[in-house]
């Protein structure tokens, strides 16, 4: 629900309010150890951040993120399509 908020503010290019449901959403999703939705905030965060042209930021989430991968990705292959689509985009 968080994180569809999260989209909704990001398609009327609301960017800061995206930004703070996306940041909610991966709180949630860390203190319930949900992998998978965090594995996903992480994602809709590096987008936020990319929008804004906060290119660093965006990097540094996705190191986080990447630094995570064993944890979230496990053996959900669709996780890691996602980690290899960032990974070449932060040519790593």
């Amino acid at each position: 629900m968080l994180r569809n908020l999260g989209h909704c503010y990001r398609k009327l290019s609301q960017y800061g309010k995206a930004e703070q449901y996306f940041d909610l959403a991966l709180e949630l999703a860390k203190t319930n150890e949900d992998l998978e939705q965090m594995a996903m905030s992480y994602c809709d965060l590096i987008s936020i951040y990319g929008s804004l042209g906060e290119f660093d930021r965006s990097i540094e989430v996705g190191k986080k993120r990447l630094a995570n991968c064993p944890r979230i990705c496990s053996n959900n292959r669709t996780s890691h399509q996602r980690m290899l689509r960032i990974c070449l985009c932060l040519s790593l």
